[in-house]
This record gives C-alpha cells, sequence and structure tokens, in this order.
C-alpha cells in the first residue's frame, strides 16, 4: 500500500509541473545526436535522432531547431527498439520553434543505459543548400531513477540538397526507356535488362532492412508490433507477407502510421487469417523516391498460448521497385510476440497509462506556456447534464475510478488541443467532466487522480463535492495534500 501511494504520489507531482532536482555526482557524459542526410528539393528525408555515451535515465527532453524556410518538419517517429519502454510525446504544433520531444519512463525501476536511435525526423526539403538542425537538451528535464540530474553533450545534425548534376542520373535515363515501349514483348526485355543492372548496382550499394518489432503481453491480450523500414534505398512500391502461428497468435487489425509515407496508399488483405498475410505500399503518382526511415504500420495480435512466437516477414522482389519501375532489394528481421507473467503485465500496463497521462500533460503544458491550473479548453458544444455520484470519474466504465480514467480524460483533452476529435462517446465525456462546467480541462484529469488516491490508495472516504470543493486551482501544493491526505 505504502509503495502504491508513493507511485501514484510521484504520478501528481509530475502532472502539476513539480520537479525534484538532486544533485548528481561522477557521472559519465553523455551525448544526443541528429544525423547528416541529404536529398533534392521537394523531397522528405529522415533525420535520426540518437543518445551514445548513455549515462543512463528514465527522462530526457530535447528541443529541436532548423530554419523553418529551408526545412518542414513533417512528423516525428519513435524508434520503438531502442527504448520501448518509454513513451515519447513530441509537442502538438509541428511548426513550433523550438520543436520538443519528451521521453519519459515515469516507474522505472532502474535506468535505461542503452545507446542507439531514439526517434526520426521527417523534413520536406523547401529550398537548396545545407541546413543545420539543431538539438539542445533541457537540464531541468533530464534525470536518473532517482532524480538525479543528467547531463548530454550534443551534436547537430544537417539537411543538404544534391547537386543538379547529380539528380538527372536517376530519372532522365530510365524514363527516356520507359517512354519509347511499344510491346509487351520490348517491355519484358527492357525490365530484364533494368532489373539485372539494378540488381548490381543494389548489391554494391547496399539493401534496405524491413523489420518488425519484439513485443511482450500475457495470454490473452492484444499488443502492437511495428513494421518499420530502415536503410531505405528509395521505393514508391513495397509488398510484404506476415507469417505467424495462428494457434499461438490472431492477427486483429493491421494500422497504417499515417504520419509517415503518408502519401502512400497502404492495402492489407481482406482476411485478416490469410497466411501469408499481405500488405502493400503503393504511391502511383510519385515523381521522386520515397527515401525516409521509419515505422510503417501497426500489427495488433491477440496472443492465444504463452511461450515465445515469430511474427515473420518477407519482401515480395517483383512487386518492391523504385519511381523508375527499378527492383529495390530488402533484407528482412522478424519479430517476436513473447508472453509474460500475469503480474508483470499488470505493472506494465499501470506504467504505460501513467506515463502517458505524464509525458501528455508535460507536453501540453510545455507547448502552451501556460501553468497547469489555467490550462482548459471545450471540447464538445453539448449541454453539460449531471452525472450521477456513482458514475462521474468512471471515464471507461469499468465501475470503479483509477489512473486509466484519468488518462482517459487526458488523452481526450489532448487530442483536441491538436485539433483531433477529443475521442469519447457522450457518457464517457460527461463522466470525465467532474466539475460539471461543459468542458473537459487538465484539472478534471488532475481531479479524478486525486480521488483515486484518497479513496483507493489513502483508504479516506472523500465525495465529489468534498474534493471539488477543496481543490481549487489557487491551493498551493503542501496545501492541498495536507487537506485531501490528513482530513
Amino acid at each position: 500500500m505504502k509503495k502504491a501511494l508513493s507511485i501514484l504520489l510521484s504520478v501528481l507531482l509530475c502532472i502539476i509541473g513539480i520537479q525534484a532536482v538532486v544533485f548528481a555526482e561522477g557521472t559519465k557524459q553523455g551525448i544526443v545526436s541528429l544525423g547528416s542526410v541529404t536529398g533534392a528539393v521537394g523531397e522528405t528525408v529522415s533525420v535520426p535522432v540518437s543518445i551514445q555515451n548513455n549515462p543512463g535515465i528514465i527522462s530526457i527532453v530535447t528541443d529541436i531547431s532548423y530554419d523553418s524556410a529551408a526545412l518542414k518538419l513533417i512528423s516525428v517517429t519513435q524508434d520503438k527498439s531502442v527504448w520501448s519502454d518509454a513513451a515519447m510525446t513530441p509537442g502538438g504544433d509541428l511548426t513550433a520553434q523550438p520543436f520538443r520531444i519528451i521521453w519519459y519512463e515515469g516507474l522505472a525501476k532502474t535506468d535505461f543505459t542503452a545507446d542507439g536511435t531514439l526517434a526520426a525526423l521527417s523534413f520536406e526539403i523547401l529550398k537548396a543548400g545545407t541546413h543545420t538542425v539543431s538539438v539542445s537538451v533541457s537540464a531541468g528535464d533530464t534525470f536518473g531513477v532517482n532524480f538525479d540530474p543528467v547531463s548530454f553533450t550534443v551534436k547537430n545534425g544537417t539537411v543538404g540538397t544534391q547537386s543538379a548534376s547529380a539528380a538527372p542520373e536517376t530519372t532522365t535515363a530510365p524514363a527516356a526507356t520507359l517512354l519509347t515501349v511499344t510491346s509487351a514483348s520490348t517491355l519484358k526485355t527492357t525490365s530484364a535488362a533494368t532489373a539485372t543492372t539494378v540488381s548490381s548496382m543494389a548489391a554494391a550499394a547496399g539493401s534496405g532492412v524491413l523489420s518488425l518489432g519484439k513485443v511482450s503481453g500475457a495470454v490473452g491480450d492484444t499488443v502492437s508490433v511495428p513494421v518499420s523500414i530502415q536503410n531505405n534505398p528509395g521505393i514508391i512500391s513495397l509488398v510484404a507477407d506476415i507469417s505467424y502461428d495462428p494457434a499461438a497468435l490472431r492477427l486483429k487489425a493491421v494500422k497504417q502510421d499515417t504520419g509517415f509515407w503518408k502519401t502512400a496508399d497502404m492495402t492489407p488483405g481482406g482476411d485478416l487469417a490469410a497466411q501469408p498475410f499481405r500488405i502493400i505500399w503503393y504511391e502511383g503518382l510519385a515523381k521522386t523516391d520515397f527515401t525516409a526511415d521509419g515505422t510503417l504500420a501497426a500489427l495488433s495480435f491477440e496472443i492465444l498460448k504463452a511461450g515465445t512466437h515469430t511474427v515473420s516477414v518477407s519482401v515480395s522482389a517483383d512487386d518492391t521497385f523504385d519511381v523508375n519501375f527499378n527492383p529495390v532489394s530488402y533484407t528482412v528481421k522478424s519479430g517476436t510476440v513473447e508472453t509474460v507473467a500475469e503480474t508483470a503485465v499488470q505493472e506494465t500496463t499501470v506504467t504505460s497509462s501513467t506515463v502517458t497521462a505524464q509525458t501528455t500533460v508535460s507536453a501540453t503544458v510545455t507547448s502552451t506556456s501556460q501553468t497547469q491550473s489555467s490550462v482548459t479548453a471545450a471540447v464538445t458544444t453539448e449541454t453539460a447534464t449531471s452525472v450521477p455520484e456513482s458514475l462521474r470519474g468512471d471515464v471507461n466504465s469499468d465501475g470503479g475510478i483509477g489512473v486509466e480514467d484519468a488518462q482517459l480524460a487526458l488523452v481526450a483533452y489532448v487530442n483536441h488541443m491538436s485539433g483531433q476529435a477529443h475521442g469519447l462517446t457522450d457518457a464517457q465525456f460527461r463522466a470525465a467532466d467532474v466539475n460539471q462546467d461543459g468542458e473537459l480541462s487538465v484539472d478534471d484529469a488532475q481531479n479524478i487522480l486525486i480521488y483515486y488516491v484518497t479513496n483507493t490508495v489513502s483508504g479516506k472516504n472523500i465525495t465529489w463535492e468534498e474534493l471539488l470543493g477543496i481543490n481549487k486551482p489557487t491551493a498551493s501544493l503542501p496545501v492541498l495534500l495536507k487537506r485531501v491526505f490528513h482530513r
């Protein structure tokens, strides 16, 4: 009970912006670096955000800056294969300068110490030149498991444009050849000659990598396996076949990552039970190759039995090609779905929910430059109605009030702030609007969490009216906690 109270108090402190800073000594110097890439004007390129010599962290906050007249930030994609337990929260406004990205593993018991790529920044190149992409690390928000601050040096990246003389080599000759094709036999001969030439070039240059992630869960859980592309040589079409043991896993859905290669049409096979299951990405009218690295889609699997289950992927060589219809080769890396003990799954679930709530609020408060107590937004035009005491705060309608209810309220609020639908049903919205003012705000999510901590964890008995009467935005944290826990 004491441990649970300590964890939930940490959640509350993060939500309302309190930071514990303890000076650390003797830590090694970490490095956060951005990659350097090239492309043509109008193309989208991927700049990796990497960490090296990692001294150990549970939180890191970076700010990205660049010339908005030269580059346009399209998306930010987390690399789940490196720090898979962290929640990554990029700022909602992609045009913000600087653009803030938060990685946070709020309930970690040990520091994350691995090196690797944390995320990929997708930029559209707007003008020619060599453009610097700068990164800085927020010292006050970057710390280890004991809240000791951790320092990082930084290395900036660049996005350069290719010279005009180099560009025609990939487009002019093959395009002219294709325009002169007048018969099926000629096309077949031309395609075979092109395939031979390009295959030789690909062998020298190295192939791309299509990989599936490694995830874990309990029997009966639904888990998400990412499908990612690395070392992308440039494509307009990619066809992948997914195979797995249907006695161990059941494919429930395939969801495209619309923030990455959003100009492509993704067409998953109609029968989710088919073996293998085919997924097609195709950008038929593209004038240039898609060359970014990142996550293409997520495969949702229900775990049917215990064990470590392989999810395999293969690439159809005949259907994977670039803008000039030259075949493009890929190596593949299979993924796994592993079952874990029930107790471990419960802890992971709470961690995920709690971290999402913490980081979402942190990013929202940062991007709006307002204090938590003053941030509110109307997320519906419906008329507020009275909610029964037994339902107020129970956003997920499971008959109880917990951390997940606060998380749902927070996610709905942030969705609205970023211009999206809040995603709640009418009944869920009324349950989340605990102060019944017809609006959804950070205060509502905070009050749900306080209600849960007070009644469930600390064993007190407080009504919503009593809680809302003492939880005024003007109350200081010590006074608020004293009133809630020592009444």
